[in-house]
């Protein structure tokens, strides 16, 4: 491995140290609920300017400018996601207290929901910070390429199950590195969507009309 490539490793591991930590402290400082979308979207869109651009860009003036510019609207999504989730958790509980032979009936869409809501998730992030769409095209669109792309998908489930279960076994890796390296693992499989999609758009521009 060359200097210059040494010192490029190095730098992404301290930026992603640091990332890590002014994600935390962005979410804590929103007392969680109204910390954790803005600091997230301003950690996934942080790490798309370092891939896209330069990972030189000074690490907390891009991570404010982000946060900034995308806390309230952000903030649109945090809600709709919390309204699902304790609309799934609150009906599986719900069913939970019916002992009703077509139970596991019931269970099956709720959890199908709860899973595909999850994995939509993980595209918003990049999908937001990457494309400026409408709210809720934004969502639609983050569904689509879930659905469209479900080898990325599985790779995507499978590297960040790996990763943190080896985080486990290194005291502080979690709490240095266990949202933005899960965000740039995110970043660069959706990174590859993206640009297909783009490609595809400029080979195929009349589609567009």
């Amino acid at each position: 491995m060359t200097h210059d490539k040494l010192m490029r490793v190095v730098d992404w591991v301290s930026k992603l140290a640091f990332l890590n930590i002014l994600w935390l402290l962005f979410t804590a400082l929103g007392l969680f609920v109204f910390g954790f979308f803005p600091a997230t979207v301003a950690m996934f869109a942080t790490i798309r300017s370092f891939i896209r651009e330069d990972i030189s860009l000074p690490l907390f003036q891009t991570f404010w400018l982000h946060f900034k510019a995308n806390v309230v609207r952000s903030l649109g999504y945090g809600l709709l996601t919390t309204v699902i989730i304790v609309i799934g958790v609150v009906d599986i509980v719900y069913i939970q207290e019916i002992e009703a032979l077509d139970s596991t009936l019931i269970h099956i869409p709720i959890y199908l929901f709860l899973i595909f809501s999850s994995l939509t998730l993980l595209y918003l992030f990049p999908v937001y910070v990457h494309f400026d769409w409408p709210f809720f095209q934004t969502i639609k669109q983050a569904f689509l390429i879930m659905l469209i792309h479900p080898i990325q998908t599985l790779l995507m489930v499978i590297s960040i199950a790996m990763s943190l279960y080896l985080m486990t076994f290194v005291p502080g890796l979690l709490f240095f590195f266990g949202g933005s390296f899960i965000a740039l693992l995110v970043s660069s499989i959706t990174q590859h969507i993206f640009d297909t999609i783009h490609q595809q758009a400029t080979n195929h521009p009349a589609s567009e009309s």
